[in-house]
Order: C-alpha cells, then structure tokens, then sequence
C-alpha cells in the first residue's frame, strides 16, 4: 500500500503540470489507468497465491460444526462449505499421512498410529526444490512423531505422539529446544499460528496448524462459560444393533448413557472455545488472499452402533467437515483428502515425488477410496471402501456388501479398482 501511495503521489505531481506541459487528455487518462491497474495488482488476493494454511482438528465430525456458530457463519458468507469430503482413513496417523503426501493409505504405508512415514512429504519436496518457502507445523504430527526438530520447517512447535492429557500444562519441541507450555493449549497453538503468518505475510508459505480439539480428553478453561444445552442428546442408533454388520457389538450398561452425554459435552465446549477465537485468523488471512482450509483428520463414533472409535469405516468416521476461502472449487464436489497435498504441489509448483492419488479442485470425481485397517479384534483386517455418488460399497476380507444404505441392500456391486500401488 506504501508503494501504492508513493505513486499516486508522482501521478499528482505529474498532474499538477499538465497544462504547462500541454499533456493531450488521452494520455493523463491512460495514465490513471494504469494507476488504478497497479493498484488492482497489488491488492488482488492472487498476489498471495501461494500462501497457504491447512488447519486440522482431531476427531471432529461434519456435525459437530453447531458447535462452532461463528465458523459456520463465516463460511456461509465468505467461504465454501464442502459437503462431500471423505479421509482416506478414519484414523489419525493414516489420515495425516495422506494430507501431508496425496496417497491414499495403501501407497503411503502408514495404516496404523503406530507406523512412521517414510514416503517424502509435500513440505519436504518443497524444501528440496523451493527453499525460499516458508513451511511450520503446529501441534500434532503424527503418532509415532518423537516431537523432535525436523529441518524441513522453518517453524516447528510440536507435541510428542498423538494427544496431550493435560490442555494447560504440557511440553513441545519449539525448533529443537523442548520447553514446557502453562497456557491453554489452542490459546498456544493459535498464538503461534498468528505469530508465524504475520512474521511471514511477505513471503510464500504453507502452514500446517493442528488443534487437539475435540480429541480425548476434551477439556476446556474452567472460566469458559458454555453450558452443553442441546448438545447431549445421543445418536439414533445408540441402542440399536446393526445385524447386517459381520461385528457384533456389546450390550450397553446402565452408566454408558450418562458417560456418553459427558464425553459429547467435553467436545462441544472444547470446540466452541476455539470457535470464539478462530474466525478473526482466518478472517485476517482471507482479507490477504491467504488460501485457507479447515478440516478434521477424521471423524469419531460418538455412541452411533454403540461404538466409542473410529477406525471401522462408517458414515461417522470417514466424512469430515471440509471448509476452503480463497479457494475455486464446486460446493457439490466430492472430495478426498489425497487432493489436499496434491493441489500444494501445484500452487507452489513443484514435481511430487511420486504418482499422485489426488486430484485438481477443478476436476471431478466420480468415486473414491478409503482404507481401514482395524485388526484389534482380528475380524476384520482389512478394508477397502469405493464410494460412487451415494452407493457404498466395503470390501473386508474378501467379503462385499453394501452397509448402512437400506435403500441399496440388494444391489450386488462389481469391484471397482482401487489406486494402484505406488
């Protein structure tokens, strides 16, 4: 804006002899012209094009967004809100993988919390051909993360493993130096998140920023003033047992209601916490052309067929919210995780290291796949689930069926390929 000022400052001057100079009309008017077109230049949110932010939350259903008003409106007026977005897997670890990647999880190998990534990351390959990028991660990594210094990142503010047990009291790598944190955790991560962009607002970036909320154990400040009304009420499918399923699920006990409203109740107030703070970030990102997305590594079974995970593939797990601003893309898209990494690798123009699973916001999808590989109680080592439109198709074992979609129970579906091996 200062260079702007300083040229309107020249054009003035300019004007200010233009009878003396005889400047014919024409000319004073291209002039201006040309003023008001560099000023268009330098304001346009395509001259931030490759600055970018990927903000994730942990275990975050697509409904759980009534919890965060403020989000959901700002997106409505300023945003798209995808309705159609599926992970590649309903877990953690395998979920970031493939954010971080464009593979599904059979190709990048990570099917389990435990298991590290070994193929070559987007933040990697931009290290490698695009140094002058700006990268940081903060928060979780991956499971198997250690929390040590990666050099990858120009900012890494990263916890150990997969969850922190205390949210105003716990310990992060802050670029090679472990310290301890006494501050509410998304008070931390977002003031780092907001410290990074602002240090960075001239230069290109890509921000991985990761919030514990509404992951286990869901807590909040006590001086937060949010009571759960409305927001306890269990699923339909609570107390019903689904015997087209090949699992066969525990009764209830008389204390699980009660358990289950607490453990509903801790989520919503973790994300409404966050949902008070989070709109003026993303608000001042979108105001500078910042392309922003938000979503969540998976979704989580919060009492529906009486399951408290989310590693089996259902409707529950596998969607997750899917917000973008600054981005083109059609609402009705159906989209998968893997094009998350795969359109990076295009807005910073680089090769990937690898065939990508993923697709350009501007292509269409006709199926996609998720892989679950839930082995705890052995019956059901693996799946491989093609969507196509609203027909869900799970293969597990060998066996196939179409689950928890009455209206297309007796279709007999052909198996349809799934991503080659990389």
């Amino acid at each position: 804006m200062k260079s702007f000022q300083r040229v309107a400052a020249k054009l003035s001057k300019l004007c200010f002899f233009w009878d003396r100079a005889h400047i014919p009309v024409p000319t004073v008017w291209n002039l201006i012209g040309l003023l008001l077109l560099y000023k268009a230049l330098v304001s346009n949110p395509a001259a931030h094009a490759q600055q970018s932010v990927l903000i994730t939350m942990d275990d975050m259903r697509p409904d759980d967004m009534r919890y965060m008003p403020n989000l959901s409106d700002y997106v409505t007026k300023n945003g798209i809100d995808l309705q159609r977005a599926f992970v590649s897997s309903p877990l953690c670890a395998p979920s970031r993988a493939t954010m971080m990647t464009g593979l599904v999880t059979s190709n990048h190998g990570v099917t389990k919390n435990a298991l590290p990534l070994e193929k070559k990351t987007i933040f990697q390959a931009l290290k490698e051909q695009r140094p002058e990028v700006r990268t940081g991660m903060i928060g979780k990594y991956l499971n198997s993360c250690d929390g040590e210094y990666r050099p990858e990142f120009d900012e890494w503010v990263v916890f150990k493993g997969g969850m922190i047990y205390n949210w105003s009291s716990f310990r992060v790598n802050v670029n090679g130096e472990w310290t301890w944190i006494s501050e509410y955790v998304s008070d931390y991560f977002l003031k780092r998140a907001e410290n990074f962009t602002e240090k960075y607002k001239d230069d290109p970036y890509l921000l991985y920023l990761n919030f514990t909320a509404p992951h286990f154990p869901a807590q909040t400040p006590k001086s937060f003033d949010y009571e759960c009304i409305g927001t306890q009420s269990l699923p339909k499918a609570f107390n019903l047992l689904d015997r087209r399923a090949p699992i066969r699920y525990k009764k209830l006990t008389a204390q699980d209601p009660n358990k289950m409203k607490r453990v509903v109740c801790g989520r919503a107030r973790s994300l409404a916490y966050i949902d008070a703070k989070i709109v003026p970030f993303i608000e001042t990102l979108t105001a500078r052309g910042v392309s922003v997305i938000f979503v969540s590594d998976n979704g989580f079974m919060t009492g529906d067929y009486r399951q408290t995970q989310k590693s089996l593939p259902y409707e529950q797990t596998v969607r997750s919210p899917f917000l973008v601003f600054n981005i083109e893309i059609n609402r009705e898209r159906l989209t998968s995780f893997t094009d998350i990494a795969t359109n990076y690798y295009s807005i910073y123009g680089i090769n990937p290291p690898y065939p990508l699973d993923g697709l350009a916001y501007n292509e269409d999808r006709e199926t996609l796949q998720v892989d679950s590989h839930f082995n705890k109680s052995k019956k059901i080592p693996f799946e491989a689930e093609v969507r196509a439109n609203n027909i869900r198709v799970t293969y597990q074992s060998g066996f196939r069926q179409v689950i928890h979609m009455p209206k297309y129970s007796d279709i007999k579906p052909k198996r349809s390929p799934v991503a080659p091996k990389r």
